[in-house]
């Protein structure tokens, strides 16, 4: 083989290697998309802090559903102990406004979206790759198996027209763990935004995300998610921390 030829196949390899991984990646989430039935229980825990200093706030959150996910739909089972305590809560709450209501914070990110997310991590990653941009691959270790590890650069996908133009600065990375058939195991992901209101209120935002995949036959699952949330202007600072669990059930 002529000496150009030779240098022009080496050269070829590390970006065959890279497109190959991202297509073994795509490959598994089609194939890992079937509405197999699953029955479990998803279990979320809260964190949510307001303020700094003497005048922080810290609110904790935690409750727990019955799911099944199959061909007919989504369904959501409150158990009667878990609606007794956001009675019992709600009832405090109107006697004072500072109660605590733990069951009802938990609550308020425990809807359909949320649980679907779990339940369906094939559409839940396959959201986050249409708004990335593939940089690299390489080979690593996992848990101590051998993985590949695949980079992206993260935008913030679709905006309102008037919410984008508050937007000055964007800043995000994607990073996803896939075993040797393309499977997906772990991925992180971080986004920051930096904007600006009528020109002297100015913002920031962060976004930490990072989900343990799981099959069950032709299904993809997370078996946990924990996002972390902060965002800071006019003076104020809050944190939210979510952390999810999916245990499934015979």
């Amino acid at each position: 083989m002529p000496y150009r030829s030779l240098l022009a196949a080496l050269l070829l390899v590390p970006a065959l290697a890279r497109a190959d991984g991202l297509a073994d990646l795509r490959s598994a989430l089609q194939k890992l998309s079937a509405p197999q039935p699953i029955k479990a229980q998803v279990t979320l825990k809260v964190q949510a802090r307001r303020g700094e200093g003497s005048d922080a706030t810290l609110d904790l959150g935690a409750a727990s559903l019955s799911v099944e996910d199959d061909a007919q739909g989504l369904r959501l089972q409150y158990g009667a102990d878990l609606l007794a305590r956001q009675r019992a809560e709600d009832v405090a709450r109107e006697q004072d406004a500072k109660a605590p209501t733990p069951t009802n914070l938990a609550l308020q990110s425990l809807g359909v979206r949320d649980i679907r997310s779990l339940t369906a991590g094939a559409e839940t990653l396959g959201r986050f790759l249409a708004r990335a941009t593939f940089k690299q691959e390489t080979a690593t270790t996992l848990s101590g198996q051998p993985a590949r590890l695949l980079n992206f650069d993260l935008g913030p996908g679709k905006m309102r027209e008037q919410d984008r133009k508050y937007i000055k600065d964007t800043e995000g990375s994607l990073e996803v763990w896939i075993a040797a058939d393309g499977t997906p195991l772990e991925a992180r992901s971080r986004l920051a935004l930096k904007g600006r209101f009528a020109l002297v209120i100015s913002f920031e935002s962060v976004s930490n995300d990072h989900m343990v995949f799981a099959r069950q036959g032709d299904r993809l699952l997370i078996l946990t998610r924990d996002r972390v949330d902060t965002a800071s202007g006019a003076g104020d600072k809050g944190e939210t921390k979510l952390e999810y669990a999916l245990q499934l059930q015979r």
